[in-house]
């Protein structure tokens, strides 16, 4: 296994490879009594979610760097604002 932590790119494909996956299988392991509907729809309502939210991150990423690094300017006291210390 790499050692390489996995681009958000290949997170969310992986993601929605699993979702799917899950699709086909849920409905077979409901009909078969061993696993409610509820927790189905419950676990695949979760994978989906987990799917648009890192979406959302790599859609925003620009974003979210800029706003790590005023936050870590800040705790270090360098804010870059007139007056500050």
């Amino acid at each position: 296994m790499s050692e390489a932590r996995p681009s958000i790119l290949r997170q969310i494909a992986e993601l929605r490879r699993e979702a799917l996956d899950r699709e086909q299988a849920y409905p077979r392991l409901v009909a078969k009594r061993e696993m409610r509907q509820a927790e189905a729809d419950y676990r695949l309502q979760s994978l989906w979610a987990a799917v648009t939210t890192l979406e959302w991150c790599a859609r925003n990423a620009d974003l979210i760097h800029r706003v790590a690094d005023e936050i870590r300017a800040e705790a270090a006291g360098q804010t870059g604002e007139p007056g500050a210390p």
